[in-house]
């Protein structure tokens, strides 16, 4: 996606000790036989996902977690048949009274030109 006229003003390490983290993940189960249907969302229900979308033969499950639970979840529905999966990958925001090492780029990643390459010093330590 294009950039909608915000630019990155800082980039900041988050310690997952002192940070929200979520994932978002959206889950397609194939649910063909009644038994799996009623135990992906027993299971659901358990990890507090949502059933959003159903057919006649599939799940639509969203779930967003820590990243850790998100993996557990998926796990469990490695068992069954997942038809479709998309993951946002981590959001993080420091915890209330929470600091970060706060890391300034000299070329942020919205600022660069198209033809202009990053290289790692332009990246945040790790």
């Amino acid at each position: 996606q294009g950039c909608k006229g915000r630019l990155v003003r800082e980039v900041v390490e988050l310690a997952s000790e002192t940070s929200a983290l979520i994932d978002l993940a959206l889950i397609k189960v194939s649910t063909k036989h009644s038994w799996v249907r009623s135990e992906v969302v027993e299971l659901a229900n358990l990890f507090r996902a949502a059933v959003v979308d159903v057919s006649a033969e599939e799940l639509l499950i969203k779930l967003a977690d820590h990243p850790s639970k998100v993996d557990s979840f998926i796990s469990l529905m490695d068992k069954f048949e997942i038809v479709e999966m998309g993951r946002t990958g981590v959001v993080a925001v420091s915890n209330c009274g929470a600091a970060g090492t706060i890391s300034k780029p000299k070329v942020l990643p919205t600022q660069h030109s198209s033809n202009s390459k990053m290289s790692e010093a332009d990246l945040p330590p790790s």
